[in-house]
């Protein structure tokens, strides 16, 4: 739908590597693959298990490293990226948790 709503704009599909891990269990995935390029964040402890992944496999061909990663939004699907940085084993949940606790107390 965004595509729709913003034509010539270069979407790129952000995911945690806890999803690439189990990607290849969604519905149509292969589809959403040859929509727009996907980053993919590593996460602990899914790192290794997503790296090694049915999707991640399926798409190894496709795959930029890290250091090229600048080019995926002018890169054409199914082109995707795993990025790493810094791990902190923290839900994204609880991240947003302890922002809404800190903005409400000031």
């Amino acid at each position: 739908a965004l595509q729709d709503y913003y034509p010539g704009v270069r979407f790129v599909w952000l995911m945690g590597a806890d999803n690439l891990a189990q990607f290849h269990r969604w519905q149509d995935w292969q589809t959403i693959t040859h929509k727009m390029p996907i980053a993919v964040v590593s996460r602990p402890p899914d790192a290794l298990r997503a790296r090694l992944s049915r999707a991640a496999v399926a798409l190894s061909r496709y795959r930029l490293s890290q250091q090229q990663a600048h080019a995926l939004p002018g890169s054409s699907a199914p082109r995707w990226t795993y990025l790493t940085a810094p791990l902190y084993d923290i839900a994204s949940s609880t991240l947003r948790v302890s922002s809404r606790r800190a903005t409400t107390r000031n």
